[in-house]
């Protein structure tokens, strides 16, 4: 996770070319040690977010100095490109860990973890609604502003009673804001990765000195 940090923060400091091609070089070279089917993942991830960011950009394109936009779309690129790798590489559980380790608060971490874990299930009860109002009203919404405030409001009342079950469960049993932490182990892949970040933030500096 701090590579991550180090490598999105270098790359979006950047202004010199010889350090962001370094800096896909070290990306390429971590995605090489992927399985197929998640280098794959990555590789569309990237492309799919790329062109959604050159889309957004196509107005700067076309007015403002386009190479200052081609250069932001590059580095914008090579972010989404760490991102990726880090998404399929860490597990969401390991990501928790890996905040415990690093000493943020308890309290951030469990709001992190129940967003995250309930936004896809209230995700899924809105499809749900949307798909039962389009079945009974035979495919045609007379108004669809009304029926979206109004689905809107639901979600909120269920939102809402499952934020009380869920402190109810917790309080009956005898959740602690003061869970167990895994202590950090080092072994040679975190020490590599330590001079890694080390060489990436000096030639950073050195090249943004000369």
């Amino acid at each position: 996770m701090i590579t991550l940090l180090v490598t999105i923060t270098v790359t979006m400091v950047c202004q010199n070319g010889l350090l962001l091609w370094l800096l896909l070089l070290l990306q390429l070279l971590t995605l090489m040690q992927l399985p197929g089917a998640l280098m794959n993942g990555v590789l569309h991830g990237t492309l799919r977010a790329t062109l959604i960011s050159g889309i957004v950009i196509l107005p700067s394109l076309l007015i403002t100095n386009w190479v200052t936009a081609l250069w932001w779309l590059a580095r914008l690129a090579l972010v989404m490109l760490a991102v990726q790798s880090f998404r399929h590489r860490v597990s969401w559980r390991t990501l928790l860990v890996a905040l415990r380790q690093l000493h943020v608060p308890s309290l951030f971490i469990l709001t992190l973890d129940i967003t995250v874990k309930y936004s896809h299930v209230l995700g899924s009860r809105l499809q749900t609604n949307l798909e039962a109002v389009w079945l009974r009203s035979g495919g045609y919404l007379t108004h669809p502003l009304a029926l979206a405030t109004r689905l809107m409001g639901l979600l909120y009342l269920q939102s809402r009673h499952q934020a009380t079950e869920l402190y109810q469960a917790m309080w009956l049993r005898g959740y602690t804001e003061t869970p167990a932490r895994t202590h950090l182990q080092w072994h040679m892949a975190d020490w590599g990765l330590v001079v890694r970040n080390v060489l990436i933030v000096g030639l950073a500096v050195w090249l943004g000195h000369r």
